[in-house]
């Protein structure tokens, strides 16, 4: 695991390569979200419910719903700044 994130009481987001873990009990019992593909490195929490992460490789993914599921997004109105001067946008609704 790379990062661990609390956004919330007991809802607790772990990322590592190519896995991100969430916990709705404080950090004891664990489930595998469904993201492939990348190595997610960052989660940013502007809502209780929403939240972005991004991956090493240039994925950006959403969810709704507090982290319980996340969908994969690519065009829209927001931007994101990564490594060697990458900029990515992104649909924020």
């Amino acid at each position: 695991m790379s990062s661990v994130f609390h956004s919330e009481k007991d809802i607790v987001h772990a990322l590592g390569y190519g896995i991100m873990l969430r916990s709705t009990d404080g950090d004891n019992l664990w489930k595998k979200k469904g993201i492939i593909g990348d190595f997610p490195k960052t989660i940013h929490l502007p809502t209780p419910k929403v939240r972005y992460a991004v991956g090493q490789s240039g994925s950006i993914i959403k969810t709704t719903d507090a982290g319980e599921n996340w969908k994969f997004i690519r065009n829209g109105r927001g931007f994101i700044v990564g490594k060697k001067g990458k900029i990515f946008s992104f649909e924020t609704n």
